[in-house]
C-alpha cells in the first residue's frame, strides 16, 4: 500500500483562481488550430439554457465548489476558497443555512485554497467526506473528514490523510489538486496539476500533471485501483490513469465511464480532454498544448485560444473583451435523475470558459469523436456545475475570474430551459 504522505516533488492544481495561472502571457494566439479542434457548431441543436439565481441568506466570497449529499436530500455543501464550508438545504428558489464549519489546515493564497469535495459512496453509513485543498504554497492533498450531516463542529478536523503531495521547486502556489470524485465501484478519481513544473507532466513516475484512480484506505493512504492501465509498468506510478495535464481543474465522470477534464492552458489553448475507458492517454502538456500533431499524444475534444475571433467567442454576444481564459467542464452526473430538459441534455456534457462566460454543450460518439458542439448559454465565473436530486443542473459562481480581485458575484444558480 502506498503511504498517504507522499512528499515527492508533486503537488496539485487550482486553476479556478489566479489570473496568471490562467493567462500568464497576453499573446493573441492564432485561431486556426483551435477552430479545427472546436468541432464546429453541431447539428442544429435546440438546447438553450438560462441561469436562474437561488437566493442565499448571506453574501459569499470566492465560492470554489459545491456538492449535493448522496440520495434524494436537497442538502448540499458549498465551499469557499478560504476554507469555510456551509451546509445548505434547497427550498424552492432559495437555500436555507443548516450549519457550517471551517476546515483545519487550509492554505489559501493565489490559486491555493479549498478546492474540491466528494462524498464517499457509502456516506449514509460511514459519514466519510473528502476534501481537496492546499496545505502550503507548494503542497496540496486529499483528506477524509467525518460529517454525518449534523456534526458540524467535528467535521472541521480531518480523520485521515489520503494523499499529500509537494513540489519543493514550485515558485508560486499554482496548479494544485483539482476535482475529486468516486465511481460506482468506490474507486476515487482525482486530478492533479504539475505545480508549474511542466516537465513533470511527461514524467509519469510521479503524480504531477495526471489523473489518478485510487482506493482510500481506512487508516489513511491508498492503494492504486486494480484496473489502472500502468500497473505492470515499473516506470509509471501505478495510481496514474492518464497524464500530460497542466492545470486540470474541473472534471466529470460520465455514465459511459469516460473522464472529461477541463485543463487550463498557458500561452495558447484551453482544453477539454477526454480520458476514454481503460485510460492510458497522454494529453501532451510539457510537449505542446491544444491540438498538436505528435505521435502518442491525445488531442483535446475541444480547445480554444485567446483570440477574440475564435468561434466560441463569436457565438457568444455577451463575451467580454478580456484575454484571460479558464476552462471548466460539468453536467449531468446522476443517472436516473428526473429529466428537466426534455431529453436535450441526454449524453451531453457542458463546458465553457470561466472568464469569457460562454457555455457550450458537447456530445461525442462512443469512440470519442465529436458529434456536436453548440453554444447554449452565457454565465461568467462558473466554478462548478452539477446535478441535483430534482434533475436540474445547478451552478456555483466564484466571482471575478482572477484570484486577487474583489470576488463579487459568488452565488448559486439553477439551469433551466429558455
Amino acid at each position: 500500500m502506498m503511504t498517504a504522505l507522499a512528499w515527492t516533488r508533486r503537488a496539485l492544481m487550482f486553476p479556478l483562481l489566479g489570473a496568471c495561472l490562467w493567462a500568464c502571457d497576453d499573446d493573441d494566439s492564432g485561431g486556426d488550430a483551435a477552430d479545427a479542434a472546436a468541432g464546429g457548431a453541431g447539428g442544429g441543436a435546440t438546447l438553450a439554457l438560462a441561469f436562474e439565481p437561488i437566493a442565499l441568506p448571506e453574501a459569499h466570497e470566492a465560492v470554489s465548489e459545491f456538492a449535493f449529499f448522496p440520495g434524494d436530500a436537497n442538502d448540499f455543501l458549498m465551499l469557499e476558497k478560504f476554507g469555510r464550508v456551509v451546509h445548505y438545504r434547497l427550498d424552492g428558489d432559495q437555500a436555507v443555512a443548516v450549519g457550517e464549519f471551517t476546515l483545519d489546515g487550509v492554505y489559501a493564497d493565489s490559486d491555493c485554497g479549498l478546492i474540491s469535495v466528494a462524498f464517499a459512496p457509502d456516506w449514509a453509513e460511514s459519514g466519510d467526506v473528502y476534501f481537496g485543498h492546499c496545505t502550503g504554497p507548494r503542497a496540496s492533498g486529499i483528506f477524509r473528514h467525518h460529517f454525518d450531516g449534523g456534526n458540524h463542529d467535528e467535521a472541521a478536523t480531518p480523520v485521515a490523510t489520503v494523499i499529500e503531495l509537494e513540489e519543493p521547486r514550485a515558485e508560486r502556489p499554482w496548479h494544485n489538486v483539482g476535482d475529486i470524485g468516486f465511481d460506482d465501484q468506490g474507486v476515487m478519481w482525482a486530478l492533479f496539476g504539475e505545480k508549474t513544473i511542466s516537465a513533470e507532466s511527461q514524467d509519469p513516475s510521479n503524480l504531477l500533471g495526471s489523473m489518478i484512480r485510487i482506493v482510500p484506505s481506512a487508516e489513511g493512504g491508498y492503494t492504486p485501483a486494480d484496473d489502472n492501465p500502468f500497473l505492470d509498468d515499473a516506470d509509471v506510478d501505478p495510481a496514474i490513469y492518464a497524464y500530460g495535464l497542466r492545470s486540470p481543474w474541473r472534471g466529470l465522470l460520465d455514465a459511459a465511464g469516460r473522464m472529461w477534464i477541463g485543463d487550463v492552458g498557458a500561452e495558447d489553448f484551453e482544453e477539454v480532454d477526454l480520458a476514454m475507458p481503460g485510460g492510458g492517454q497522454n494529453f501532451g502538456w510539457g510537449i505542446c498544448e491544444g491540438p498538436c500533431d505528435v505521435a502518442g499524444l491525445t488531442n483535446p475534444v475541444a480547445a480554444w485560444d485567446r483570440s477574440f475571433e475564435h468561434p466560441y467567442v463569436l457565438d457568444d454576444a455577451e463575451a467580454p473583451p478580456r484575454r484571460v481564459r479558464v476552462a471548466w467542464v460539468g453536467g449531468p452526473d446522476r443517472p436516473g435523475a428526473p429529466d428537466q430538459y426534455q431529453g436535450l441534455m441526454a449524453d451531453t456534457v457542458l463546458f465553457g470558459d470561466m472568464c469569457m462566460g460562454f457555455v457550450r454543450a458537447l456530445k461525442v460518439a462512443d469512440d470519442g469523436a465529436v458529434i456536436s458542439d453548440t453554444h447554449v448559454a452565457h454565465q461568467t465565473g462558473i466554478s462548478q456545475i452539477s446535478q441535483g436530486p430534482d434533475g436540474h443542473l445547478y451552478a456555483t459562481t466564484y466571482g471575478e475570474c482572477v484570484t486577487n480581485a474583489e470576488n463579487q458575484g459568488a452565488g448559486l444558480w439553477r439551469l433551466v430551459l429558455k
